[in-house]
């Protein structure tokens, strides 16, 4: 077996990230970032109108943080509002910290709809290449031979469905999550990055969540992340009690929420001294809901920052920043501890969500692609 370089990576600040390891060095020789959020409405499940926003860090958009908006209303007479529907996307300047999640991205979709024909299907992702090179000191060898790096992604996240009417059939609404890190190398017998071998797949995680009938939900996932789903008990059972998500909770109707807590998930690739290659990681959320009522929010790599307007927005007069504060504060606490709470109606499993792909980078941004909570 070739020996493993284990490089300690610290983690970027964006929807996804990038970290590299405090114990050896990577040279970052360029990065760029492309963001892209997209808000489809439907209407009697027809596509109809669309809203979509675009920006490359390189081409379109040279400062940080960069943000890509989309979102449709359907408001009445009264500015009220029927349906509504957004996405964001969000890349922050890679910093490296100490604690090794580089908190670089952050991505959340939103939408609900009580108008009895309208829907949407918001789409938000981000992808971010970089391209790295190793010293034989930074790989720990005397030789040219490649060595295997083991590097680390960042998770964290939430799912929050809700309908009003409990027990409506929710076949065609859902949550989905992805997450992949692809490492592009110099072909076999060249060292020009204009011939590259095809790229591997270094790291894949999916999350997806289906309405079906009776107003249930169900959770699959591939990889090696934690979570928590369950219905309201979930942030209510056995913590501090919180009047404000009490409150909203009995106005949304049925609500089923998945948690993601941040969590730390390794990964490996290979790589050879002066050899220069490039990693990139792509990110993506998407939420769909149904007509006459019913809502899906999702976040990833951040605590949600746009729930309060959708919450306020379908409900009325309810406590909508009140409701958002409560349920980031339930999806970092489930992080720090098991909840004290009964678990046997709320599966966990294994999932993944958001990666990070590491290189070892000593006073450069982490070259680790992965999810993050940013932290302000």
């Amino acid at each position: 077996m070739k020996p493993t370089a284990r490089l300690r990576c610290w983690a970027l600040l964006a929807p996804v990230c990038l970290a590299w390891p405090a114990t050896a060095g990577a040279e970052l020789l360029s990065f760029d970032a492309t963001l892209e959020t997209r808000t489809q409405e439907l209407v009697a499940g027809e596509e109809v109108s669309f809203d979509q926003s675009f920006e490359d860090f390189q081409v379109t958009a040279t400062d940080l943080p960069v943000r890509v908006v989309s979102q449709l209303v359907l408001p009445t007479e009264d500015e009220s509002l029927l349906a509504m529907a957004q996405g964001f996307a969000d890349f922050f300047e890679p910093v490296v910290n100490l604690d090794g999640n580089p908190e670089e991205l952050g991505l959340e979709a939103n939408c609900f709809s009580i108008d009895t024909d309208v829907s949407y299907h918001v789409t938000t992702s981000v992808i971010e290449q970089r391209t790295i090179r190793f010293t034989r000191l930074e790989l720990g060898t005397t030789s040219d031979d490649e060595r295997e790096i083991e590097s680390s992604v960042f998770l964290s996240g939430a799912v929050i469905v809700w309908s009003e009417d409990p027990d409506r059939d929710l076949s065609g609404l859902g949550a989905r999550m992805r997450f992949t890190i692809e490492q592009l190398r110099p072909g076999p017998n060249t060292t020009d990055s204009e011939d590259p071998a095809p790229a591997e797949t270094v790291f894949n995680a999916l999350l997806d969540l289906d309405g079906l009938p009776g107003g249930e939900v169900s959770a699959a996932s591939a990889g090696d992340l934690q979570f928590f789903s369950g219905g309201t008990g979930l942030v209510l059972d056995g913590g501090t009690p919180s009047p404000v998500l009490e409150d909203v909770f009995d106005v949304m109707g049925r609500v089923h929420i998945l948690l993601i807590p941040e969590q730390e998930i390794t990964y490996r690739y290979f790589a050879r001294p002066a050899e220069e290659f490039e990693l990139e990681a792509t990110f993506a959320v998407e939420v769909t809901n149904l007509p006459g009522g019913t809502g899906v929010s999702a976040v990833f790599g951040r605590g949600f920052e746009a729930l309060a307007d959708t919450v306020q927005e379908a409900f009325g007069d309810v406590d909508g920043a009140g409701f958002e504060a409560g349920i980031n504060q339930a999806q970092a606490a489930i992080g720090s501890a098991e909840p004290a709470r009964e678990l046997a109606d709320q599966p966990t499993g294994q999932l993944p969500l958001c990666g990070a792909i590491g290189l070892e980078a000593f006073g450069l941004a982490a070259l680790t692609l992965l999810p993050f909570r940013r932290r302000r």
